[in-house]
């Protein structure tokens, strides 16, 4: 049923949540290929993994989110990608609306489904996504969309060798929406499918003053690379207006240092820097189909 998806799940000391979204996937798609990108977890991560039959473990340095999904985008053996953060249980159904409607419609680049929280309440999205009116919606049937939620989107390997990977210049946050405007300006079309999906949604990461430059400077480098000059500028202007209030009125001296670093960021238009290691290698692509690797020992689910 799922023989020609492949799943990859980045993840960094994550291993509580990643459990969970294992053992779904193997209850839902025990044959698709389920690709786990680690990226030097220290919480007993890679140890419980390689005791997992079914699921393929890649090590790599942790440059980011959008880095460990190409990585496992370049090793996947199939046709139709979901990627998907470690912390999603999904289902049957929503696996099999995204992988048909992707196989029926060659117009349709990438679809997402609805994020509930765990209590079954609609997700709050995060960024952009919480002032974009259609995340909102009742949906009843596949609806196009500008943009998709980064927590689980699935797309096609032809559509990575027309528009590209993930930029690697982002280290989280943000990485999505660089995507989807570049799938937009190739002239293909997002959707979201009337299914859904948990999302414990943060759980993989904690806030600091690090993340928040991160958010910000990605979010200023996506606008710089995809909207007109003038907006650019204004929203420049806007991020150092910002940075400089909060940085006045901030008590807490991490917060405050992030902050004057923002405001300096902004008026350099530096926006390529960040406190996270990045890879140096931008957008990634897809020229031709991965050529077949050696695959690392599978192991079955306990």
């Amino acid at each position: 049923m799922f023989a020609s998806l492949s799943i990859i799940v980045p993840s960094f000391n994550s291993l509580e949540t990643l459990q969970k979204t294992l053992v779904a996937l193997h209850e839902h798609a025990p044959d698709a290929e389920i690709i786990v990108v680690d990226g030097g977890s220290t919480d007993g991560s890679r140890e419980w993994l390689q005791q997992c039959q079914g699921v393929q473990l890649l090590e790599v340095s942790n440059h980011g989110y959008g880095h460990a999904l190409n990585r496992g985008c370049e090793i996947a053996r199939n046709p139709i990608l979901v990627l998907m953060n470690s912390d999603v249980l999904i289902g049957k159904n929503a696996l099999l609306s995204m992988q048909q409607r992707l196989l029926e419609k060659p117009e349709v680049a990438a679809v997402g489904v609805v994020p509930f929280q765990a209590n079954g309440k609609r997700q709050r999205s995060f960024g952009p996504l919480a002032l974009y009116w259609s995340n909102y919606l009742p949906l009843t049937k596949a609806r196009r969309v500008n943009m998709l939620h980064g927590y689980c989107i699935a797309t096609r390997r032809d559509v990575l060798e027309r528009v590209g990977g993930f930029d690697e210049n982002f280290f989280f946050y943000n990485e999505e929406y660089d995507w989807c405007w570049r799938v937009l300006k190739a002239g293909l079309f997002l959707e979201i499918l009337p299914e859904s999906a948990i999302h414990f949604g943060g759980s993989s990461t904690t806030p600091s003053p690090e993340i928040l430059f991160e958010g910000m400077r990605g979010g200023m480098y996506v606008v710089n690379k995809h909207f007109p000059r003038f907006v650019a500028e204004l929203t420049r202007r806007l991020f150092q207006l910002i940075a400089w209030f909060m940085g006045l009125f901030e008590k807490r001296i991490e917060y405050k240092r992030t902050w004057h670093k923002l405001d300096s960021c902004m008026k350099r238009g530096d926006y390529l820097e960040t406190p996270f290691p990045l890879s140096g290698r931008g957008v990634v692509h897809f020229e031709q189909p991965a050529k077949t690797k050696p695959l690392l020992d599978r192991f079955k689910l306990q």
